[in-house]
């Protein structure tokens, strides 16, 4: 058997100086030669056939050797001179595939001539900067602009009965105002993100640089300050100085364009890749676009919370056996900043015979049929489960109208649990326990209240 192997190894591979090594046939392979002409969407619309014939492009297989892509430049110093359409135009698509990879959006990640472009600025690799009160960012790596920004509001977990979250003055997060001292733990979570040029914008020999904040002219003063705004070229050429020009900086016109994978896009325009990663067209001057990932990254999660994504989801969700989640935030749009990322399964939500009911004679007077701010009730599987969709009774439909709406503490809330009377949505859940009824006097006014289901 050794014998045969050590025949095998001669046979298959030659070690003279000047032959070529043969290696074993990969098996991982496109049946047509094809693929690349095609969009990704063709691997998921057409399961079946991109199987059968284009496995290695679909990436349905792992292949035994792997080479290193083609460099991302322009072959051709004239790319910017053809029409766009020898980008998606698909006649053209193996051309351009060779000679014009840079210039039609087919390089991934070249950065921004080696810095970091995030929202019309540039830094240099290992540079911080912060994101009005959202992020707080670094450039990780000029080479493909990979940046990574972290939420300055973090995600309070267990804030402790006698803390609650304030939005103070000229602060950008709720913070925590405590009766004492107390220890407050807290969940951040950040995202990444990676840029290049493209299109016309790649045949730039680099950044534009301003000229020097001076006047050409000694005599600028002489022709006055009208002069600036009728001969504005002129102006910003000779008299930048007396005409505070100096900070104007050259903005994308109509005609500069982003080109990512072969598709066109005007600045300021966003699109999806895939379901996880969002795109941006940064500064279409340069054809620069900037794709960041919109499923964040958790870090600190607390014992027995843990991320999970169920079948269908695009992201994980944070969700925790006992607890309770609150965001510091005022911004529910952040990345990985808001509870829409955070399902809230604590022990505040229990089954309906572990708690006793507690009631009273004395009606409520508060509109209990209101639906909660700690979820997203417009998220789909919100009014599937149990118990979140008694959060969201309004967008669930489970009100019912009455003209005595009984004063009773719900029973799928531990109304026994110290952080619900300070809260002003959960109290109203719990009004025999926070002491809220109104009285015995008898409320004639219709309203809404929520029933449980």
């Amino acid at each position: 058997m050794e014998v045969l192997l050590f025949i095998y190894i001669l046979l298959t591979v030659k070690t003279i100086a000047g032959t070529t090594v043969t290696r074993p046939v990969d098996p991982c392979k496109d049946k047509i030669d094809r693929c690349n002409a095609y969009d990704k969407n063709v691997c998921t619309t057409y399961v079946p056939w991109a199987t059968e014939n284009c496995q290695r492009f679909c990436q349905f297989c792992a292949p035994l050797y792997t080479t290193a892509p083609p460099p991302c430049t322009n072959k051709l110093s004239t790319c910017s001179d053809y029409s766009i359409d020898v980008c998606h135009d698909p006649r053209y698509y193996a051309w351009s595939e060779v000679n014009c990879r840079l210039h039609c959006g087919l390089c991934g990640d070249v950065g921004f001539f080696k810095k970091c472009h995030y929202k019309g600025a540039t830094y240099q690799e290992g540079e911080t900067w912060t994101d009005g009160c959202d992020y707080e960012c670094e450039c990780i790596d000029g080479q493909t602009g990979r940046y990574t920004c972290s939420n300055k509001c973090p995600i309070y977990f267990n804030l402790p009965h006698n803390c609650s979250l304030v939005q103070e003055s000229q602060q950008c997060c709720k913070q925590p105002r405590c009766s004492t001292n107390q220890h407050t733990q807290t969940i951040a979570s950040s995202f990444e993100g990676t840029g290049s040029i493209s299109g016309k914008g790649a045949s730039r020999p680099g950044e534009i640089t301003p000229p020097p904040c001076a006047d050409k002219l000694r005599n600028c003063h002489q022709y006055g300050l009208n002069t600036c705004a009728i001969y504005a070229p002129w102006a910003k050429d000779n008299c930048r100085q007396y005409c505070n020009l100096c900070n104007i900086t050259s903005t994308p016109g109509k005609e500069d364009k982003c080109v990512f994978n072969r598709e066109v896009y005007s600045q300021d325009d966003k699109w999806q890749v895939g379901c996880d990663t969002e795109c941006v067209c940064d500064d279409g001057l340069y054809g620069y676009y900037r794709c960041y990932n919109i499923c964040p990254t958790y870090s600190n999660l607390p014992s027995g919370c843990s991320e999970i994504k169920k079948s269908g989801d695009c992201c994980p969700t944070i969700v925790c056996k006992t607890g309770y989640l609150q965001t510091s935030s005022v911004n529910s749009a952040l990345i990985g900043g808001s509870i829409a990322s955070v399902k809230n399964v604590t022990n505040l939500y229990t089954k309906l015979t572990t708690i006793p009911v507690k009631t009273s004679t004395q009606p409520n007077s508060l509109t209990q049929c209101i639906d909660s701010t700690f979820i997203k009730c417009i998220d789909s599987h919100i009014c599937r489960d149990t118990y979140l969709r008694r959060l969201c009774p309004v967008t669930c439909k489970l009100c019912v109208r009455t003209t005595t709406p009984p004063c009773v503490d719900v029973t799928y809330i531990d109304c026994a649990d110290g952080h619900v009377c300070g809260d002003a949505y959960l109290r109203q859940k719990c009004p025999v326990t926070c002491g809220i009824c109104a009285g015995s006097v008898k409320n004639t006014t219709p309203t809404w209240i929520a029933i449980g289901k």
